[in-house]
């Protein structure tokens, strides 16, 4: 697809590099090139160039997201907030399941994150078309409005795989938040168990509060909504010393 370029918030996005920050988020992690790109076919011959890359397709920085535990979309989004529309959607909350290990006395987390299987029901061309011709705009308008031809926009509609600056772009233009709406809505990236290692569970009639003793900043609050009670008896049960027959 040809790139969609003038723009009146291409100056304001000059910044915009994945490369830069995919380097600063795997660093800490000890994450090396060869690694990230194993989860993208297309760069595994040329890892060395992965941190040099200002843009990559949305498919692909979704992919590395999930492998590094980082959501980097998110943090794109935060970075330029400012420009991007409010996200007209309720994101849905990570949820987890606690199960309590009766052998070992520790709770262990299980995290309903499908992965990002989720990529492959994604037509991104359709999904803006579909909201262009939702808000009665012609190809015409919606050119002028990005700044390029009406043969890129014709391109657009036919596009599935679109780059994160261009998404962006577009999301800015027509004031519609398509990262929020198409992407990050459907992300759901699992939490280390690490993280839950030596935590302290806090229930309450409301709510079950998370906080892990050796680090301070590991604090989660979740609403208890339609707890198990089968699981609970099942425990109570557990719990019970055997009878002697």
């Amino acid at each position: 697809m040809k790139q969609i370029n003038a723009m009146k918030n291409n100056d304001l996005m000059k910044d915009f590099h994945i490369g830069h920050l995919l380097k600063i988020e795997t660093k800490p992690k000890n994450i090396s090139p060869k690694e990230i790109a194993e989860v993208i076919s297309h760069y595994r011959q040329h890892a060395d160039k992965i941190f040099k890359l200002k843009d990559m397709d949305v498919a692909n920085v979704v992919k590395i997201s999930y492998r590094i535990r980082t959501n980097l979309l998110e943090i794109l989004c935060r970075q330029f907030k400012s420009l991007l529309p409010d996200a007209d959607f309720s994101k849905q909350e990570d949820c987890f399941n606690f199960v309590l290990d009766m052998k070992t006395n520790r709770i262990v987390p299980e995290n309903n994150a499908e992965g990002c299987d989720f990529l492959e029901q994604i037509d991104i061309g359709k999904h803006i078309k579909a909201f262009a011709d939702k808000n009665n705009r012609t190809q015409q308008e919606v050119a002028k409005m990005l700044g390029c031809s009406q043969s890129t926009i014709s391109e657009l509609y036919k596009s599935k795989s679109i780059k994160v600056k261009s998404l962006f772009q577009i999301s800015i233009a027509l004031e519609h938040h398509f990262v929020a709406e198409v992407y990050l809505s459907k992300i759901r990236i699992e939490v280390p168990r690490n993280d839950f290692d030596g935590c302290i569970f806090s229930v309450n009639e409301k709510e079950i509060t998370i906080k892990n003793r050796a680090d301070s900043s590991f604090s989660m609050t979740y609403q208890r909504q339609n707890d198990d009670e089968n699981a609970v008896n099942r425990i109570n049960t557990d719990k019970e010393p055997k009878k002697n027959r």
